[in-house]
């Protein structure tokens, strides 16, 4: 029984919350415009603690709506275009390496 909650438990876990997408009036599916920081994370290729980092330090830029944070599908762009033209160096760790 054991066995089988864990399985019934990872296999939840790895579905995304929403599995129908976003439909208009017109039956076509929407794009969304506001992605959670983990979302955000994954497209830019890093951890989440990574991305919340850089949510909190304002270099990527994000909305609160109440409780929830959200980054804007256009501030990763904003982010990649201004890491690029400053040569913000990502993959600098705390001791310089």
């Amino acid at each position: 029984m054991t066995i089988i909650l864990a399985q019934l438990s990872t296999v939840v876990h790895t579905y995304p919350r929403r599995t129908t997408p976003n439909f208009d009036g017109r039956g076509e599916a929407m794009e969304k415009k506001l992605l959670t920081v983990a979302e955000a994370a994954d497209m830019l290729g890093l951890g989440r603690s990574k991305a919340y980092q850089l949510v909190m330090r304002g270099e990527l830029k994000s909305i609160q709506i109440g409780r929830a944070r959200r980054v804007p599908v256009a501030a990763l762009d904003e982010f990649i275009q201004r890491a690029a033209a400053e040569g913000v160096g990502l993959l600098i760790t705390k001791s310089g390496r």
